[in-house]
C-alpha cells in the first residue's frame, strides 16, 4: 500500500489583499509556467565536480545511501577546520556550477576542509530522509 506523503497547510485567516495582487500578477505573468519549466531543465542540470579540482585540491569522493558526498582539502596543506557546506536549493534543486565556484573560494580563503553532500531531493524524498541523511553526514 502506497504512503501518501501530500502535507496540506490551511492558514487560519483570508490571504490578505496584498497576498491576492501578488498572486494574480504572477498568474497574469505565467510565472509558475517559468517556474515549472526552470525546475525541468535543473533537475537534469547538475554540475559535476570540476576536473580542475583534482589539481588544486585533495579530493575524496564517498557514497553513502547513493548520494554523493564530495570532501575538498587544500592540497599542500593540513588542516584540522572542517566545514560542512549543506549547497541552497530548496530541496530541489542539486549542486550547481555557481556553487562550485563557491567551494572553490571557501577552500582557498579559509585552508579549510570543505565537505558537500549531494543531500537527497524532492518530490522523490522528504524533509525527514534529508534529515536523517544529513545526520549520517555530520556524525
Amino acid at each position: 500500500m502506497a504512503q501518501n506523503r501530500s502535507i496540506y497547510y490551511i492558514h487560519g485567516k483570508p490571504r490578505s489583499f496584498q497576498a491576492s495582487l501578488i498572486a494574480g500578477l504572477m498568474r497574469i505573468a505565467g510565472v509558475k509556467k517559468m517556474v515549472e519549466r526552470d525546475l525541468k531543465r535543473s533537475f537534469h542540470n547538475k554540475a559535476d565536480l570540476p576536473k580542475s579540482f583534482t589539481k588544486k585540491f585533495k579530493v575524496e569522493t564517498h557514497i553513502i545511501d547513493h548520494q554523493t558526498i564530495w570532501t575538498i582539502s587544500p592540497l599542500k596543506n593540513n588542516t584540522d577546520q572542517t566545514i560542512l557546506y549543506v549547497h541552497g536549493g530548496a530541496y530541489i534543486y542539486g549542486v550547481h556550477r555557481q556553487y562550485w565556484s563557491a567551494i572553490e573560494a571557501l577552500v582557498l580563503q579559509t585552508n579549510a576542509r570543505v565537505i558537500i553532500p549531494d543531500y537527497p531531493l524532492a518530490p522523490e524524498n522528504t524533509a525527514i530522509e534529508v534529515n536523517l541523511f544529513m545526520k549520517k553526514i555530520y556524525v
